[in-house]
């Protein structure tokens, strides 16, 4: 039998598995715009070439993150996590050697973005969510994103130093090389079962979020190509902020009693 003790150990472990699963995901991706100068100078792409890709893999990041979603949630989050760390790893290894701009958008916008759905929130938050009791289940998803936001936090120094040391491509290939370093994490969550359709509704949500990524990142780069400045982007994204915050100042988040559904339980 195992003892309180050494159950919150084997949680704990969890926890940190998680946010350093999700760290490095998040923090790869995150680290993706430093990248933008001394691949379009190098290949002499244009950065609509390169706001393309990324933005593309923003949207496959969303189409696929409510299929990886029901894949974990009925066959368990192990197994996405680590098939979703080995993609990201090839994906990355094609965008450092990729010699024309199919491959690369292949390996950065198809690939790492399928990858970021079984890496990322929606997988990490969803194996947690079966592991915690209600109680205990917003320290833990607290816990891995603090610890998954200060994993992002290193990473962008870090591809900094490589790219001016080592360079881009050579960089980009240690970036792979630190995703495969935590496949055995695969968050350790082999056994987690729990709140059932967790990571498959958040996938429904995520893709929407995604869409606007798309969209953002891509029409950045088109603004800046024909007129040399980010600014209309910038603005655009305000009013859009303004418009979605007074959009939502009516909702009612209130939990819905479904009275009646329970009477015909008890019946």
């Amino acid at each position: 039998m195992v003892s309180t003790d050494e159950a919150w150990r084997r949680r704990w472990l969890l926890v940190v598995a998680g946010g350093i699963v999700m760290g490095a995901a998040l923090g790869v991706r995150n680290v993706q715009g430093l990248f933008l100068l001394p691949v379009t100078l190098d290949r002499g792409w244009s950065r609509e070439t390169f706001g393309f890709a990324l933005a593309l893999q923003n949207l496959l990041w969303g189409f696929a993150q409510p299929l990886t979603g029901m894949i974990a949630d009925r066959y368990g989050s192990a197994r996405v996590i680590f098939a979703g760390i080995v993609l990201y790893a090839l994906g990355l290894a094609i965008m450092a050697y990729a010699a024309t701009v199919g491959v690369y958008t292949f390996g950065v916008g198809v690939l790492v973005g399928i990858a970021l759905s079984g890496t990322a929130f929606g997988t990490v938050y969803g194996a947690l969510s079966r592991l915690f009791p209600a109680e205990r289940r917003s320290w833990a998803l607290g816990m891995a994103g603090m610890i998954g936001g200060f994993g992002q936090f290193c990473m962008v120094p870090f591809a900094q130093d490589m790219i001016g040391s080592i360079g881009w491509a050579a960089a980009i290939a240690v970036l792979a090389a630190v995703m495969l370093a935590i496949a055995p994490l695969a968050e350790l969550v082999s056994q987690v079962f729990g709140v059932r359709y967790i990571a498959t509704l958040f996938g429904f949500v995520f893709f929407g979020h995604q869409l606007g990524s798309f969209f953002g990142v891509w029409l950045g780069s088109v603004v800046f190509d024909a007129t040399h400045s980010y600014a209309m982007l910038w603005q655009g994204s305000i009013w859009l902020g303004l418009i979605s915050g007074l959009l939502h100042l009516p909702i009612d988040d209130r939990r819905v009693a479904r009275v009646a559904l329970q009477g015909v339980r008890a019946a």
